[in-house]
């Protein structure tokens, strides 16, 4: 039990430190995702864009719910992915030694566990950071809170799920390769037999942090513009009947190059967002009794 308070305690603080270090990137991903055209802009234009007409706080749009979700999300993933790895390796006590395995199945695992906080806090993000003006948040109702009580009372709870079975999909096997990467980099880099929270290992969970978040991104991108254009559709009269039709009719509108837009922003942010989150994480690991 003690175990899995500190991972939470610790996976909490970690989450927040991470997002928000990432959250103007991840704003400029989602712009760059719903970009109507041939070719999306490049993150430099869309930040100087935003800055321009929107202000300093646009890039802040949307960061209600991950606020208080990604902090619950967090918790929830290194609890679950402790605990799994206990589970699955309870005579290993040192986690250098854990099989890869165990450390990918785990992180799956914790995946799956997190997507019940994970769908409707990045449907509600997804829905605010494609306003575009200031002026349409104070018309349209679309701030965080004023968008979640226009979807319940409009099409119910059920709405606030829209994109789950693409976002389940996206995030197990992603969050398997997650700590799977960054165990690797990390047992690499950090002394084995380092015991204490030194800069030298301060800095290898951050980079080991930001490698895996690249990394694993790389290999479920494409779910996420298709769970990004679910959940951003007009639910009154919607585009999309499926994942499998999202992604048909992307394809023929915009080629397969679609599943690149905003790539480049969400490695951009991956990297200092992952790193900061399991650099904290281990910090808050070390400092808890």
């Amino acid at each position: 039990m003690a175990e899995n308070l500190k991972d939470f305690v610790s996976g909490y603080v970690g989450g927040v430190a991470g997002l928000i270090v990432g959250q103007p990137f991840d704003i400029v991903k989602i712009r760059q995702q719903t970009h109507v055209g041939d070719k999306p802009p490049n993150v430099l234009p869309v930040m100087q864009e935003l800055w321009k007409n929107e202000g300093f706080f646009s890039f802040f749009r949307g960061i209600g719910p991950p606020l208080l979700g990604v902090g619950a999300v967090n918790a929830v993933l290194f609890t679950t992915y402790g605990a799994t790895s206990r589970f699955l390796s309870p005579d290993i006590n040192d986690r250098n030694i854990i099989p890869m395995s165990t450390v990918f199945l785990s992180g799956a695992t914790a995946g799956l566990a997190c997507c019940t906080i994970n769908i409707p806090t990045e449907l509600l993000k997804c829905r605010v950071q494609i306003t575009k003006t200031q002026a349409q948040v104070q018309a349209g109702g679309t701030s965080t809170w004023l968008e979640l009580r226009k979807l319940i009372r409009q099409h119910g709870v059920r709405s606030l799920f829209r994109g789950a079975g693409v976002t389940a999909l996206r995030d197990s096997p992603s969050f398997g390769a997650y700590f799977v990467i960054y165990e690797w980099f990390r047992r690499r880099i950090s002394p084995a037999n380092e015991s204490e929270m030194t800069l030298p290992v301060f800095m290898g969970s951050v980079f080991s942090g930001g490698m895996a978040g690249v990394l694993s991104w790389l290999v479920v991108y494409p779910l996420d513009v298709i769970k990004t254009h679910l959940q951003a559709q007009d639910f009154a009269k919607p585009r999309y009947k499926s994942s499998l039709d999202c992604a048909r009719q992307l394809v023929r509108a915009n080629g397969l190059s679609v599943f690149t837009k905003g790539l480049s922003a969400c490695l951009v942010r991956a990297f200092p967002l992952n790193g900061a989150t399991f650099a904290v994480y281990e910090l808050c690991l070390w400092l808890i009794p």
